[in-house]
């Protein structure tokens, strides 16, 4: 062969390691660059701020509107169809209507986040902003840490700290659960029928009753409702009412319930 048609080859061959290698170094900088894109937050807010962020987001839809919204993403983690956006709706009536229409049940709260997250399901906020007649809604979908996921976002931000949801919030909101055992009708003390075994099977598999499944709502029962009460920070008063119920499902592994942490258990 030719010296010309060595030292030809010799060249390009340099020249394509030399391209080949400037490509990998400009492709393993583009993910970096991409990345930290991604990572950026929006700023921060001041409570004052927070609050007209919220009311000028928040106050942009009507008190029925923001309603609806909020029951729309509980609907989400049930799995069960939203309500349409062009029908009536209200907070009262509506929204236990619409929950029923689903097979589910409301279930109204008064209380702190720390109540509301022992609970641990995904609820919606009822709050009232300065400027904004009526109420308007922000629902919380997750916990992280020492940040509450919430929706719709606000100024960007998908996540509050605890602090700046309390200062917004007065107490008051909603949540949606399923009695997946149908449990909860005609249940008190000295009942005897398949509703209180039903019951007796949930608190056994929640570690709470040791006792023979007798199918009669006894001091037995009742002293294992209220142990379990105690165990998850909720009041022992002993009875299996609806809120008992809702953290007793969510206790156990048989059902699929949505939860605060991400998720569905």
């Amino acid at each position: 062969i030719p010296m010309f048609f060595i030292l030809a080859a010799l060249f390009v061959a340099g020249v394509y390691s030399k391209w080949f290698g400037l490509l990998d170094r400009w492709s393993a900088f583009q993910p970096i660059v991409a990345t930290e894109e991604q990572t950026k937050k929006p700023p921060s807010l001041t409570g004052e701020e927070l609050s007209r962020a919220m009311a000028a987001e928040l106050g942009n839809l009507t008190e029925p509107e923001s309603t609806r919204r909020a029951f729309n993403i509980l609907a989400t983690f049930w799995n069960v169809p939203p309500v349409p956006e062009n029908s009536p709706f209200n907070q009262q009536q509506g929204v236990e209507r619409a929950a029923q229409d689903r097979g589910l049940r409301l279930y109204e709260f008064s209380g702190n986040l720390g109540f509301l997250l022992r609970l641990g399901y995904p609820a919606v906020l009822e709050l009232v902003l300065p400027g904004i007649q009526g109420k308007r809604f922000l629902s919380l979908i997750g916990r992280e840490d020492e940040q509450l996921r919430v929706a719709p976002p606000i100024a960007g931000r998908d996540s509050l700290s605890f602090i700046d949801l309390e200062r917004h919030w007065y107490g008051h909101g909603f949540l949606l659960w399923k009695d997946h055992l149908n449990i909860l009708p005609n249940l008190s003390e000295g009942t005897k029928e398949a509703h209180v075994d039903k019951l007796q099977v949930l608190l056994k598999e929640a570690g709470a009753y040791g006792k023979p499944l007798t199918g009669v709502y006894d001091n037995d029962t009742l002293l294992a409702v209220k142990e379990f009460q105690s165990s998850k920070g909720i009041e022992q008063d002993g009875i299996a009412g609806g809120q008992t119920l809702m953290v007793l499902y969510r206790s156990v592994d048989r059902f699929d319930v949505p939860k605060l942490t991400g998720g569905r258990k």
